[in-house]
């Protein structure tokens, strides 16, 4: 879905799901954001959105741990940076490459904390 795509959700859906592919998302009737695979939206308020003194961005998403596969395995952050490496590879064709190499690394501390650092502000 593209970013000026008819949806019955509107356009805030789109934009925010560019952005964070499913960790979070918009509510149903506002822009506001919410939780879908992540916890919470991160924010500067909470530490979870920082901007580093180099330039670079570093958001950190809380996981849900209710969150399982088909399977019932669970959901994780090793899941996420697996994506992200599969999503790096040039050989993979990808419909957001423009996202994909505004971030600078990822990392997974621990099941349920993921961590992004883009290049810049984003």
């Amino acid at each position: 879905m593209g970013i000026f795509s008819r949806s019955a959700s509107g356009g805030w859906y789109a934009v925010n799901e560019l952005h964070s592919s499913a960790l979070v998302t918009t509510d149903y009737s506002n822009p506001r954001v919410i939780g879908r695979l992540a916890e919470r939206a991160p924010s500067f308020e909470d530490g979870t959105i920082t901007l580093l003194p180099d330039g670079r961005m570093r958001v950190v998403f809380h996981l849900r741990k209710d969150v399982t596969w088909q399977d019932g395995v669970p959901f994780t952050a090793d899941d996420l940076t697996f994506s992200f490496q599969f999503m790096s590879d040039q050989g993979i064709p990808n419909q957001q490459p423009d996202v994909i190499n505004l971030i600078q690394t990822v990392e997974a501390p621990d099941p349920y904390t993921f961590v992004v650092d883009y290049r810049s502000a984003y």
